[in-house]
């Protein structure tokens, strides 16, 4: 998780002593979502995307060299207003993003992924919902 440590939500102006984010999202079996800007307290969002293979036998995700981004046919997250996506069938392995979330229209395209395998994204928030339970609690003191 990125420091976020100029954010004051902290009692009686202290700084933070480590990072803090209230929202981690994580997506798979061929995500989509609409062209939208996030509600969050800050700009930024921070994010990883990787492609998991399912082993029925052990019955969970885990990495496996024979599956990668290129095998998932679409999926390219856009940053709609600048006409810039990242595409991730050119990558391999782990993919980190930094990007303006509440600022920037941002979207993630439909993908097609093979049978058994699939790309899992997240993103790491700090929420406007977020923030405003941390300054009650705060208040409620």
């Amino acid at each position: 998780i990125p420091s976020f440590a100029d954010l004051e939500l902290w009692a009686a102006g202290e700084e933070a002593t480590s990072p803090f984010a209230n929202s981690l999202t994580i997506t798979n079996k061929d995500f989509s979502n609409y062209v939208h800007r996030d509600r969050d307290a800050i700009d930024i969002a921070y994010g990883w995307w990787w492609v998991g293979f399912r082993d029925n036998k052990r019955q969970r995700w885990e990495l496996n060299d024979d599956y990668d981004h290129d095998q998932v046919k679409g999926g390219e997250f856009l940053l709609a207003e600048y006409g810039v996506a990242v595409d991730f069938s050119r990558m391999k392995g782990l993919v980190e993003i930094f990007w303006r979330g509440k600022k920037d229209y941002h979207v993630t395209l439909a993908s097609v992924s093979p049978r058994k395998a699939t790309r899992f994204g997240t993103s790491v928030q700090i929420t406007q919902s977020g923030l405003r339970g941390m300054k009650a609690l705060e208040q409620s003191d």
